[in-house]
């Protein structure tokens, strides 16, 4: 494939300089490979290369949004974009030691996420809020984990479907995230928790047909962690 660099995006690395394709790492979105690649100094590094097709995103609002969520420590920094006819390849930051929050759960089990993991995952989701940054496809193959030093950190992932700059509907409104099979991660302005899913429909039965506060009394009952 004949790729030439789209002008929105920095020459970083320039893509005649990308060789030796390393593996596919379906961990990090569909298509996406990685490859080694020489920066401005002729230092060899590894790279994550997607690509997707051009009529389906807006590329210059995924640059604009992802780098924006980078500088905050949320997700990988873009670094170059290439394009021909008809696809767009996104050369960007590989974040290494990582695995889905999904295959984190399966692995190690539901109680594996922390308190702090989640209080790092809301508060991460409120800044994209805060930066004006609808991600519009967060869930948990989009969340990564990264496991360095003995500690945990998260970043959200593949913002394909972002809106950008927009003005995000209040975070008090319960948002939630289905997590594992028979949970769902809800999370508030104030409190973030697992629901058994079962416990959540009637929340929301009692909610719009008693009302706020005894829903929130019967929440107040069932949160799972």
């Amino acid at each position: 494939i004949m790729w030439k660099h789209r002008d929105i995006s920095s020459p970083t690395f320039g893509f005649l300089e990308i060789i030796d394709r390393m593996e596919l790492m379906s961990e990090q979105g569909t298509q996406s490979e990685v490859f080694f690649a020489f920066d401005a100094f002729g230092i060899k590094l590894p790279v994550l290369c997607k690509v997707i097709d051009k009529k389906h995103v807006n590329v210059e609002k995924i640059i604009s949004a992802q780098n924006l969520a980078a500088s905050f420590g949320i997700g990988p920094t873009i670094y170059e974009v290439h394009e021909n006819e008809t696809k767009l390849r996104i050369v960007m930051e590989l974040l290494t030691n990582v695995v889905t929050l999904s295959s984190f759960i399966e692995t190690n089990g539901i109680d594996a996420f922390s308190r702090q993991m989640k209080d790092e995952l809301v508060r991460k989701i409120k800044l994209l809020y805060t930066l004006q940054i609808d991600h519009g496809d967060i869930h948990t193959e989009n969340v990564l984990v990264q496991h360095i030093y003995g500690s945990y950190k998260l970043f959200i992932i593949d913002y394909d479907d972002v809106s950008f700059p927009v003005s995000v509907r209040s975070p008090k409104q319960i948002h939630s995230i289905d997590i594992a099979i028979g949970y769902t991660f809800v999370f508030d302005e104030n409190r973030v928790e697992f629901y058994r899913d079962e416990m959540l429909k009637q929340y929301e039965k009692i909610k719009n047909v008693m009302g706020k506060k005894m829903a929130e009394d019967l929440k107040n009952t069932i949160f799972f962690h």
